[in-house]
């Protein structure tokens, strides 16, 4: 799962089916279980979840070895969507899946805490093997769902990360012409004209922006000059002003888009944005 939604390029192979051993040797020596009947299987689960285990059993370390069979897979899957977020912040799927996995590997760890010193002191917490098992079918059955869902998962963008310096250096080249170069001054800029500014393709532009910053290119642009146009009111220092200058020395182009930019990130009009800041600069 944590391959499939964080390579864009991924498919299984031949050997890659060599994982799934382990569990097909769990599923055979579970297979009797369902020939039980309804009675024989609830007195078989009830024993379960009553039973202490011995240090001297088998049954003690054969349990010991899916706590590492599964920690193992958590382990390496935590690792690769924390590798992926790195350069990818906001994709949805794969934040999704590794909250899954760290909340999971959190209890996995204290489950397997209270294994190691209950044969001590024979402690006997059903409640403990019970919210395991639970545990384990929430995260099965979410896999699952997002699986199945295809507009959540065989429709999921994945970037292509595979040339990372590259894609680094695309970052910092679009980071730097919005820093140093101040693009967003213009009030003509568009998403085409800024990629080939950049020599890069609009989409994969965009792409970068929407996972860098997680929102689009427009809402850059605007954040940017809602930005520099606190700085220059800010500059003034409380010395009369005209704002609908300060808007278009920013880059805005109108009053209305000026006054829209103000209220969705501040909460104000730019009016009362001056009149906060000459209020907090009064003796």
């Amino acid at each position: 799962m944590a391959f499939a939604i964080t390579e864009k390029y991924f498919s299984l192979h031949k050997k890659d089916f060599l994982h799934f051993i382990p569990f097909v040797l769990m599923l055979g020596l579970n297979i009797p279980f369902y020939f039980l009947s309804g009675n024989e299987k609830l007195e078989t689960v009830s024993a379960f979840m009553e039973k202490i285990p011995s240090y001297e059993s088998f049954d003690f370390y054969f349990s010991l070895s899916f706590f590492a069979y599964i920690g193992i897979y958590i382990f390496l899957g935590i690792g690769k969507l924390k590798r992926f977020k790195r350069q990818v912040t906001n994709n949805v799927l794969v934040n999704w899946f590794h909250v899954i996995l760290m909340l999971y590997s959190s209890f996995l760890v204290l489950h397997l805490a209270y294994f190691m010193i209950q044969p001590i002191g024979k402690y006997n917490f059903a409640m403990i093997n019970q919210l395991s098992m639970l545990t384990m079918t929430f995260i099965i059955q979410s896999v699952a769902y997002k699986l199945i869902n295809k507009s959540t998962v065989f429709n999921n963008k994945t970037p292509d990360l595979r040339n990372l310096e590259k894609r680094n250096n695309d970052e910092r080249l679009i980071i730097d012409k919005f820093m140093i170069d101040k693009v967003y001054l213009d009030d003509t800029l568009s998403l085409q004209n800024f990629s080939e500014s950049v020599s890069l393709p609009a989409s994969y532009v965009s792409a970068i922006i929407n996972q860098k910053f997680n929102c689009s290119f427009k809402k850059l642009v605007t954040q940017y000059r809602l930005d520099e146009a606190k700085s220059m009111i800010q500059k003034h220092n409380g010395r009369k002003i005209k704002l609908i200058e300060i808007a278009f020395d920013a880059g805005f182009n109108n009053k209305v888009s000026f006054y829209r930019a103000f209220k969705e990130f501040e909460g104000i009009s730019p009016s009362e944005y001056l009149e906060k800041l000459q209020n907090q600069q009064k003796p």
